[in-house]
């Protein structure tokens, strides 16, 4: 998160007016609580049943299949 934060904090200065701002920032913080809530318990679970290796090998894949289906959502059809 700390190298993430000044990139997003320069994206939505520059392409965000300052009213809207302040409740994009406080939506973005309260969901990524919510889903660290959630994620956190799930990957101590994970972790005490099948240990660390299989528990980031499984994050890992989850994110990549994640990535792919956003990049294909994001990329136009030619």
């Amino acid at each position: 998160p700390s190298l993430i934060d000044p990139i997003f904090s320069s994206y939505y200065n520059e392409m965000i007016n300052s009213e809207e701002r302040a409740t994009l920032l406080s939506v973005a913080s309260v969901l990524f609580s919510a889903v660290m809530v959630i994620a956190f318990p799930l990957f101590g679970w994970l972790i005490q049943i099948n240990g660390f290796s299989f528990a980031f090998g499984l994050v890992g894949c989850v994110l990549v299949v994640v990535l792919i289906i956003m990049r294909r959502s994001f990329v136009s059809p030619k």
